[in-house]
């Protein structure tokens, strides 16, 4: 049973191509985007959205294809398919909108939001730089979000697979 006025998780997932709609349909709002892969949901994952979320009134959170995934990660990504990892997404209180992108950064989907805010963790910054650039191109601000120390995906994949790593090298 969902609260009077919150949509339901399925209509919290959207389509790029929407993007710009969304934009006219919150004026006036703060709208914030925070983009990633966001393939096996950790705590630094919910760190990072609960911090995005902060920053005004909508939080849209664009996913990576399986495609854009594979590209970024290599052929063994993503662990868990686009459509799940929105679905979780949307269940999350602080989202407000979820929705995939085919490219391997945000950048095109900066341009058709035009967010008052875009979240990036600052690890990520040096490796994106196009999104960084569409977000001043449209009048973001940019919201850098500090690292937490907890597990990345990366590190949880090894760990499944009984791989220990210590320092980029691993432990047997």
């Amino acid at each position: 049973m969902s609260r009077p006025g919150v949509q339901s998780s399925e209509q919290r997932i959207i389509h790029q191509a929407d993007l710009s709609d969304l934009r006219d349909r919150h004026a006036g709002q703060q709208i914030v985007l925070a983009s990633g892969c966001f393939d096996i949901i950790h705590k630094g994952h919910i760190y990072f959205l609960k911090a995005a979320a902060t920053q005004g009134d909508i939080l849209v959170v664009g996913v990576n294809s399986d495609r854009s995934v594979r590209g970024l990660k290599g052929p063994s990504r993503p662990i868990v398919v686009a459509a799940d990892r929105c679905a979780v997404l949307a269940e999350l209180a602080c989202v407000d909108y979820v929705f995939t992108y085919d490219e391997p950064c945000a950048g095109a989907s900066i341009r058709l939001l035009r967010p008052n805010v875009f979240a990036v963790g600052v690890d990520s910054i040096g490796h994106y730089p196009d999104e960084i650039e569409a977000a001043r191109a449209v009048g973001s601000r940019v919201y850098e979000i500090a690292k937490t120390p907890s597990s990345s995906t990366s590190s949880i994949i090894k760990l499944i697979r009984g791989q220990t790593w210590k320092h980029g090298e691993r432990v047997t």
